[in-house]
């Protein structure tokens, strides 16, 4: 019977190349690819949808976008490129510690609320202010479009809200960015610390929220480091779907009266000493997963 290890070898990489250069060039390719066939169906949807469509043509661009966008390209890069397509891109089981990392996507936010703050007073020189008027400007379009998704009372709308908010958002920002991304600039830095934080830094300025960069960009930190420890996407995966998910959940118990509360504001506090505290219980998360891996390690050599 044929070994999944001796199909690899035998069917893959479909493009042989070991030159950095042609294997980036051929992801920035795909990636440009996906993302203007994941636009173009969105635009084809929206010349056939009726007025009273709206809704429908929102999920359907959005899921359109994320799914050619974000997990269609690192998928055929890896099987393109990659001699182990799935295990390069971290498609492993999850170890049982890498659960620490759901404890700790929580244990960030009153910190991250503070950094949010922050952020919310924070301007660019007045040489910049039109970059700012512009990047404000698709910031309240983009929060207008998500929160009339996320504003139901249906059931039915919060599963599909919860599979492309939660499910296909995070799996595929963490093909992208993590799983490609991350790997790719770890190797190039030769320092994972720095390849962590420029995809983190990446992955916030993606979403192109000039007033939410600064805890994206520690959420990106946890979910870099996470999958980096883990050697796992599925354990940024599940972070990453857990934060999204959560919110999604929590506009809908607001719509149905069942919770008044101000979602953004989930986590946040002015108390100092809870701030200090939740930085300190999540930077400690990090390392005693650092110290599991360590053992993982120790023991796979002793064998």
């Amino acid at each position: 019977m044929l070994s999944l290890h001796k199909f690899y070898a035998m069917n893959f990489p479909i493009i042989k190349t070991t030159k950095t250069s042609a294997r980036v060039l051929v992801f920035l390719i795909i990636a440009l690819f996906g993302f203007l066939l994941g636009n173009l169906i969105a635009v084809a949807l929206q010349m056939f949808m009726r007025d009273n469509q709206t809704t429908t043509f929102l999920y359907l661009s959005q899921a359109s976008r994320q799914i050619f966008g974000f997990i269609f390209p690192p998928l055929l890069y890896a099987f393109l490129v990659r001699e182990a397509p799935l295990d390069s891109l971290g498609i492993r089981k999850m170890p049982s510690w890498g659960l620490f990392g759901l404890m700790a996507m929580f244990t960030i936010l009153p910190f991250n609320g503070m950094l949010g703050e922050w952020n919310e007073k924070l301007t660019l020189p007045e040489s910049m202010q039109s970059i700012e008027l512009i990047l404000k400007d698709l910031q309240e379009k983009a929060t207008q479009i998500s929160e009339q998704m996320l504003n139901t009372r249906s059931v039915g709308r919060l599963v599909v809200n919860i599979v492309i908010f939660g499910a296909f958002a995070a799996i595929g920002e963490e093909l992208f960015f993590r799983s490609i991304i991350q790997k790719g600039l770890i190797r190039l830095f030769k320092n994972a610390h720095l390849g962590i934080i420029a995809t983190a830094f990446f992955f916030s300025a993606s979403h192109l929220e000039i007033y939410g960069l600064l805890p994206r960009f520690v959420l990106g930190l946890l979910l870099g480091y996470m999958f980096y420890l883990s050697g796992s996407v599925w354990t940024s995966i599940a972070m990453h779907f857990a934060n999204n998910a959560a919110i999604v959940v929590l506009y809908f118990l607001n719509n149905r009266s069942i919770f008044n509360i101000n979602v953004e504001a989930v986590g946040t506090t002015d108390n100092m000493l809870v701030i200090c505290i939740s930085l300190i219980v999540t930077v400690t998360i990090i390392i005693v997963c650092n110290r599991f891996r360590r053992r993982e390690m120790s023991e796979k050599e002793q064998l």
